[in-house]
């Protein structure tokens, strides 16, 4: 990651990418604070060289919605979510992994909102983009028929009204931990500078290594 700096410069797209799987390998160890500063400047980075709707942006957007979530503020988390899906759909299309990521998740910020049919409209609209585009038997097909299917057994199994919705809040997402961070955030505009913590991890790690996601 240091060669990268050093060669390409902070701001290039390989460095940002190589930066973000670093931070990301943190958070999936715990380091959660340093990883969500790092995704932050990230981030405010892609915003900066590479555009809001960037694919990158896109990505990374995610894993910052999904710390909103996980800290409580799902409702910001929703808006964000909202917010980045119209991004997908306009720069990526309808039918993009990354525009069906973001409802993937979008739908799981409802639930835990308890707007059951507004989560239930989005994933059936989801999953059946998910066959069309992948096919029956890709995991991500089968990961999102996995939770419809269990959303609906938990409504046969509590009865309409708000004890089912309470049931369904609370059904662990069948997709990964990143799958629930990767929502959504609108334009994000930090100033970027040189001191943040990825200019720190870069400056003072010269063994870290990491595919990058972004050649």
């Amino acid at each position: 990651m240091r060669r990268s700096t050093e060669v390409l410069g902070e701001n290039a797209r390989s460095t940002l990418g190589v930066a973000y799987n670093f931070a990301i390998d943190l958070y999936t160890l715990g380091d959660l604070e340093t990883a969500r500063a790092m995704v932050e400047e990230i981030h405010a980075r892609r915003c900066e060289v590479l555009g809001v709707e960037h694919p990158d942006t896109l990505n990374s957007a995610g894993i910052m919605a999904g710390h909103l979530s996980e800290s409580g503020q799902v409702e910001a988390a929703r808006t964000q979510a909202e917010d980045t899906l119209d991004m997908c759909r306009h720069a990526l299309g309808e039918d993009h992994p990354q525009t069906l990521l973001v409802a993937r998740s979008l739908a799981l910020y409802l639930r835990e909102l308890h707007e059951t049919a507004k989560a239930r409209r989005l994933e059936a609209e989801t999953l059946e983009r998910y066959r069309a585009v992948l096919g029956e038997e890709h995991p991500d097909t089968a990961a999102m028929a996995a939770r419809v299917a269990a959303h609906r057994n938990a409504v046969e199994g509590a009865g309409n009204g708000a004890a089912a919705d309470r049931t369904e809040a609370s059904e662990a997402d069948p997709g990964s931990v990143e799958s629930r961070t990767h929502a959504a955030l609108p334009g994000f505009s930090s100033p970027v500078t040189g001191s943040g913590p990825v200019s720190s991890v870069l400056s003072r790690s010269p063994s870290v290594r990491g595919p990058s996601i972004a050649r």
